[in-house]
């Protein structure tokens, strides 16, 4: 939010990224090479965002650069890559929304908030047809509240549990 943005400007580093749509493919390349060396957590900040809107009908160049973020740069959850689609009721053909958010713990209320305030506002309808997280983290456990063995659980058919 509006927080993060400043604690990043601060800082000086980048929090949020959005790419053209008549961007050619090679800024992926581009981009790979400044952000795979040892000064990634340099440039980027804690919490940070890509954006890349275009046409549905248009080919995605930017959807593998968004997933090599999600495998390769920030692994760890809270990380996702979302797609959003918008549709006008009055216009044919559907606008494409990429997204890759890094270090928002809040980002599914954050986008169910961003494609609600679309609809409400705009009037646009609104499909989420996929998003992807990064691996979750291992949570320590060392002295857990249950501790289930074999007894713990219904042993008989499920027929019978049914």
């Amino acid at each position: 939010t509006l927080d993060v943005m400043k604690s990043a400007l601060s800082l000086g580093k980048i929090n949020a990224i959005v790419i053209d749509p008549a961007a050619p493919s090679g800024v992926s390349l581009v981009l790979k090479k400044i952000l795979s060396n040892v000064r990634r957590k340099e440039l980027l900040a804690a919490q940070f965002v890509l954006l890349a809107p275009g046409l549905k009908s248009h080919h995605s160049w930017y959807s593998p650069l968004f997933e090599w973020f999600r495998t390769d740069v920030k692994k760890m959850s809270p990380s996702h890559h979302a797609e959003v689609l918008f549709s006008s009721p009055t216009r044919s053909g559907k606008l494409r929304m990429g997204i890759f958010s890094a270090g928002d713990v809040d980002f599914y209320p954050h986008l169910v908030g961003f494609t609600e305030k679309c609809e409400s506002k705009y009037g646009l309808e609104t499909e989420i047809p996929r998003v992807r997280d990064g691996k979750p983290r291992k949570m320590e456990c060392s002295n857990p509240p249950i501790v289930a063995n074999e007894s713990s659980y219904d042993r008989t058919t499920a027929d019978s549990q049914w």
